[in-house]
């Protein structure tokens, strides 16, 4: 059975129904650039063009991790941590969100983690992120 998700639609077993690549949404958008903001200054150019940026959702059981595609051939190994937060899904389970970078300084992933290993709900407004690392802290 398909369902919608925060992320777009998925199955039962938590694959993504449409597992192309797609540009990131307002509300992804807006909670990167938060992720960002609160991480070290270093990294605001990572801000710019993120309208534009690809992404696959990640078949991690639908707690809404993306990675970010490049239309090139390096290899994408992760790097660093830069920023994380956390916020609390419509259902009272909180969610842990953490900004990763890949070896080269790019965006690599949006990583998603719910408490319970359930779907994630709904991604939340931005002020309802509570920031819980900057990067070199």
């Amino acid at each position: 059975m398909d369902f919608f998700t925060p992320f777009g639609f998925r199955n039962d077993n938590g694959g993504s129904v449409m597992g192309d690549m797609r540009l990131l949404t307002d509300r992804e958008v807006e909670i990167i650039t938060a992720l960002i903001d609160a991480a070290d200054p270093q990294w605001a150019h990572l801000k710019h063009n993120l309208s534009g940026s690809k992404v696959t959702e990640m078949d991690e059981g639908g707690m809404g991790s993306l990675q970010f595609q490049y239309d090139d051939s390096l290899d994408r190994v992760f790097g660093e941590n830069i920023s994380e937060a956390e916020f609390i899904d419509q259902d009272g389970v909180t969610v842990s969100i953490a900004l990763l970078l890949d070896y080269h300084g790019r965006l690599f992933e949006l990583d998603s983690f719910k408490g319970d290993f359930s779907r994630l709900i709904a991604l939340p407004d931005v002020g309802e992120l509570k920031f819980i690392r900057k990067s070199n802290q």
